[in-house]
């Protein structure tokens, strides 16, 4: 069985990663699935495979491994973001086991600054199946002013390597449903990015000490996607992270309805629900 588990830095935001790989079962009912799981990892910038160790870890039945950004190969000082894949084997196969792992992100200089998220690995992709499919982002909350900004981390992986890349139609609505600003930025197939939604306002509109709540929508196409969402007091260092739910998570009733009407807000591209 296999998974692989992705995510991305988060130096424009000026935080460090360290992420907490786990080798668990769920419940007693998993408990045959319990096997040493082996570790790989591959690192991506700008779409390029820069490192790969196909034996960097072993990990135990219920234990994990830490893994600290500064202790990565070629992930020295730069403003650049880089992909980090794990691939996780355990048992026999090659079908998908969920798996949740822990990402730690700390601020940079600031004395016990951080936020933490749990979410599962995602199935390992092989290059006849490769198949793109609409995601979407909508972050519905978020507060912003002079002093307090919010950050968000795409990262998405695939197999193959395309001339296009991946597309994100991305735009920020404020509380009436007024878009106020919409943008298409382009993004390697395996790569990772952070959109600082401050500098992405700052032609169109002016902060300032008010509080002022904002809803924020992307979407593209895409094999492989992680998507995080953080909130940061900039004067205090304190910061929050959320990760994307599918929206079946926190709705009732028509699930597929809602789903189909966000992917229309506002939409000029062939980006649609399937």
């Amino acid at each position: 069985m296999q998974g692989q588990f992705i995510y991305g830095t988060l130096r424009g935001a000026n935080l460090r990663v360290t992420a907490i790989l786990r080798n668990t079962v769920r419940d007693a009912s998993d408990i045959e699935q319990a096997h040493t799981m082996f570790v790989g990892l591959s690192i991506f910038s700008k779409g390029e495979l820069i490192h790969q160790d196909d034996h960097f870890c072993i990990i135990e039945e219920n234990q994990f491994v830490t893994v600290d950004e500064r202790d990565l190969p070629l992930l020295g000082y730069s403003e650049d973001e880089y992909l980090i894949l794990f691939q996780c084997k355990r048992g026999e196969g090659d079908s998908y086991f969920p798996q949740e792992h822990q990402l730690n992100y700390e601020v940079i200089n600031a004395d016990s600054k951080e936020c933490t998220v749990i979410y599962d690995q995602l199935p390992i992709i092989s290059v006849g199946s490769v198949n793109p499919r609409p995601i979407l982002l909508l972050a519905p909350k978020l507060w912003m002013s002079k002093y307090i900004n919010t950050f968000v981390s795409f990262t998405n992986t695939s197999p193959k390597r395309t001339e296009e890349g991946v597309s994100w139609e991305m735009m920020i609505l404020d509380t009436n449903g007024v878009v106020i600003k919409k943008a298409h930025i382009k993004s390697a197939d395996s790569d990772a990015f952070t959109l600082n939604l401050r500098e992405f306002l700052k032609d169109c509109y002016e902060f300032s000490d008010d509080l002022k709540m904002f809803t924020f929508l992307a979407r593209a196409n895409t094999v492989s996607s992680t998507l995080l969402t953080f909130i940061k007091n900039e004067i205090s260092g304190n910061i929050s992270v959320e990760h994307s739910l599918s929206p079946h998570y926190y709705i009732n009733g028509d699930f597929s309805r809602v789903r189909d009407e966000a992917f229309k807000i506002n939409s000029e591209s062939p980006i649609q629900n399937d």
